[in-house]
C-alpha cells in the first residue's frame, strides 16, 4: 500500500467518522439525503453527486438531493429533455439484474450509465451528449438498503475511477439506510 493510499484511506475513516456522528443527531430523512450528498462532496471533491428517495407508494424513485453540477441546469434540461429533478423513474423500468445489482449494497460502476440511470427512457444519443456536456466517464450507483428493503441511493458521475473510496460509500449507504428505515419507523409511532 503506498502512501497516498494510506491517506485516502485515513481521509475516508475520518469523514466516515463525522458522517456517522452527525446521522445520529438528524431527525429527518431529507437531513439524511443532504448529509450524504455534503459527506460525497467532502470526500471526493470533483464529482456530481446524487441521492434518491424511494417513494414506496408509486414504486418510483426520484432526485432528493445533489450537488457538484457545475454547468447550468438549464442547459442541462435543454439537452435531456426533462428536469433530472423531477424525473421520476419507475422501479418496473429498471431490470431485475439492475435492480439486484443496485441492491446489494455494493458501489458498482454502471456500464452504460446514464442510459441505464434514465431506465433507458432517454435515448443513447442523448446520454452520451449529456455525459460530453458535464464532462463525466463514470457512473457508479450503490442502494440505501437494510434487510431486503430499498429506500433509494447514491448515484456518483465522475471523470475518475473510484478506488480507494470504494468501501467507505457503501458503508455510508449502509448507515444512511439503516438511519432513513429508524426515522420512518419514528414517523410512524408519532402518526399512531
Amino acid at each position: 500500500v503506498d502512501v497516498t493510499e494510506k491517506c485516502i484511506k485515513r481521509k475516508c475513516g475520518l469523514i466516515y467518522s463525522e458522517f456517522q456522528n452527525a446521522v445520529a443527531e438528524i431527525r429527518s430523512i431529507p437531513e439524511v439525503l443532504t448529509l450524504v450528498v455534503a459527506t460525497l462532496t467532502k470526500l471526493l471533491g470533483d464529482s456530481i453527486n446524487i441521492v434518491s428517495y424511494l417513494d414506496e407508494s408509486t414504486q418510483t424513485l426520484q432526485i432528493a438531493d445533489f450537488n457538484g453540477l457545475k454547468k447550468p441546469i438549464s442547459k442541462l434540461i435543454q439537452i435531456l429533455g426533462l428536469d433530472p429533478r423531477k424525473h421520476k423513474i419507475h422501479v418496473a423500468d429498471i431490470t431485475p439484474e439492475e435492480l439486484d445489482m443496485y441492491r446489494s449494497g455494493k458501489l458498482e460502476l454502471l456500464e452504460n450509465g446514464l442510459y441505464v440511470l434514465f431506465a433507458r427512457k432517454v435515448s443513447q444519443k442523448v446520454c452520451d451528449a449529456v455525459g460530453s456536456f458535464l464532462n463525466i466517464r463514470n457512473v457508479y450507483a450503490v442502494g440505501f438498503t437494510n434487510r431486503g428493503r430499498h429506500f433509494g441511493g447514491i448515484i456518483i458521475l465522475t471523470r475518475q475511477e473510484l478506488n480507494a473510496e470504494i468501501s467507505t460509500i457503501e458503508r455510508m449507504a449502509g448507515y444512511a439506510a439503516i438511519a432513513i428505515k429508524r426515522l420512518e419507523a419514528e414517523s410512524a409511532s408519532l402518526a399512531v
